[in-house]
């Protein structure tokens, strides 16, 4: 489930990012995204030291940074989107003007 929606996000954002190309603006990277980034990072480098074989604690937060990567994936999703419909509406005011 996890990687269903991280790469459903991620996918659907870079397509967004090109979608906008059109009205000649880039959206850049934002904080939301770096952290969501960095979070996915060490989550996964921690999963991928094989789970099973960590001390308690570790999974504890290897599983910890895996639900806070999902969370900031959503919530930073949800961003770009807004961020992207706001140009795309002036985009199309400022052409009708």
């Amino acid at each position: 489930m996890f990687t269903i929606i991280i790469l459903v996000r991620e996918w659907g954002i870079t397509w967004v990012r090109e979608r906008l190309k059109r009205y000649g603006t880039v959206m850049a990277a934002n904080k939301g995204g770096k952290a969501k980034t960095l979070t996915q990072t060490f989550a996964l480098i921690l999963f991928n030291l094989n789970l099973a074989f960590l001390p308690g604690p570790l999974q504890v937060l290897a599983w910890i940074l895996m639900w806070a990567a999902l969370i900031l994936t959503v919530l930073t999703g949800a961003d770009y989107l807004r961020h992207a419909w706001r140009i795309r509406r002036d985009a199309l005011k400022n052409a009708q003007a």
